[in-house]
């Protein structure tokens, strides 16, 4: 199992509803895609992120064949301009 898991920290908080749908709809269009879960943090720290993603895939060459997707690549250019800060970590 190959895992990809993104921290994201939005530059508008109000409304994430869009940034969470955008994500949501990896699942499907992306063969590769195995499991997607996205958690909205409820933490009132200054350290915290706004949103996690967290991906997984059956190994390393289905998180290349995510990254490179024309689908995945449409959804980041979408969400792109709503981002202040990622951050992510990846293992197998």
């Amino acid at each position: 199992m190959y895992h990809h898991v993104v921290l994201f920290r939005l530059k508008e908080k109000t409304d994430t509803s869009k940034f969470v749908s955008l994500l949501e709809s990896l699942v499907g269009p992306v063969e590769s895609l195995r499991h997607l879960t996205v958690g909205q943090d409820d933490s009132p720290s200054e350290r915290s992120s706004d949103l996690c993603l967290i991906t997984q895939f059956d190994d390393l060459s289905g998180y290349e064949e995510y990254r490179t997707h024309p689908f995945h690549l449409a959804v980041l250019n979408q969400l792109k301009p709503m981002v202040a800060e990622s951050r992510k970590v990846d293992w197998g």
